[in-house]
């Protein structure tokens, strides 16, 4: 499968509650040399919060002036003219399922119809792709594939400082506060249950993929060129 990475990203939120704490941390503020903004744009459940913060971390400077130079969004009026679009995309029925676990009215419906627009306005406006199944597990790659869009070079302590502090694990544990889905931290967007959130049963999540499946079919050329069969 051929993936040209025009542009990829990944980032996770401050696990200690506010993102000026790994402001602090990092070694340097990086340059977005010639880019004014940036904004994450994806489907719902495909890694954004996680390529939001990490972005976040090497870009933002903490001034208020210059905040929100790195925005996440799943909505339409955000996607900024003149600013460099990044997608994480994730496999359909996956994300598909992943959302359904955190629903309150679960609908297949609206996860099929969501998903389908998100990546109709990716295409729209020319985003930079970057894979889920390539980021979530190797931040290295992520790191790699940042370094080549923006032009950088991230030192290794400032590496070492995003995969430790920003690993599942950690992120999990600080998400542990909040009930709820519906609840989150409005700076990192991090949600309670982001990771694993609810549990269900494995014959539940076969028939929810089949469903998906089922409603996923009517768009399989769209979805292919993004790399993925239903």
């Amino acid at each position: 499968m051929l993936r040209m990475y025009l542009g990829c990203l990944l980032f996770l939120g401050t696990l200690t509650g506010s993102i000026d704490d790994l402001l602090d941390l990092r070694t340097q503020q990086y340059p977005l040399h010639d880019v004014e903004r940036v904004v994450v744009f994806s489907p719902y459940r495909c890694g954004s919060t996680l390529v939001y913060n990490l972005l976040r971390t090497l870009f933002e400077n903490g001034e208020t002036s210059q905040k929100n130079l790195v925005v996440k969004s799943h909505y339409k009026w955000d996607l900024l003219e003149g600013a460099l679009v990044i997608a994480p995309v994730r496999h359909p029925i996956d994300a598909g399922v992943s959302r359904y676990r955190v629903m309150r009215r679960k609908n297949f419906d609206e996860i099929v119809s969501a998903y389908v627009e998100h990546l109709k306005l990716i295409e729209e406006v020319g985003a930079s792709v970057v894979w889920y199944e390539d980021f979530v597990d190797d931040f290295d790659h992520l790191f790699d594939v940042i370094e080549t869009v923006f032009s950088i070079t991230i030192v290794a302590d400032d590496r070492e400082l995003l995969r430790s502090e920003l690993a599942r694990d950690r992120v999990k544990k600080y998400t542990e506060k909040w009930a709820s889905f519906a609840q989150y931290d409005p700076e990192t967007h991090w949600h309670g249950c982001h990771i694993d959130g609810g549990e269900m049963e494995e014959c539940e999540v076969a028939f929810v993929r089949e469903k998906l499946r089922e409603r996923f079919r009517k768009y399989e050329d769209l979805i292919a060129r993004f790399g993925y069969s239903i």
